[in-house]
């Protein structure tokens, strides 16, 4: 009877302890996921503004030409 006893609770402990690190690991991998997401984002702002900056860089060239500023000094 005590062994059986020893038993149920040693197996309702692991069962416990599985479960708890399940559920610890299923919210880390959801963290990571959402940290993965969000850096994309961010990341994909980021080169969308570099992007935009030098198409803007590359226009204002154009309208000036490229040798805008030597023919500045020589005038």
């Amino acid at each position: 009877m005590r062994i059986s006893l020893r038993l149920k609770l040693s197996l309702r402990l692991s069962l416990i302890l599985i479960m708890s690190l399940s559920l610890i690991l299923s919210l880390s991998l959801r963290m990571s996921l959402s940290l993965n997401l969000s850096l994309s984002l961010s990341l994909s702002v980021s080169l969308r503004l570099r992007l935009r900056l030098r198409l803007r860089w590359k226009a204002l060239r154009k309208r000036k030409g490229v040798h805008g500023r030597r023919n500045q000094f020589l005038l």
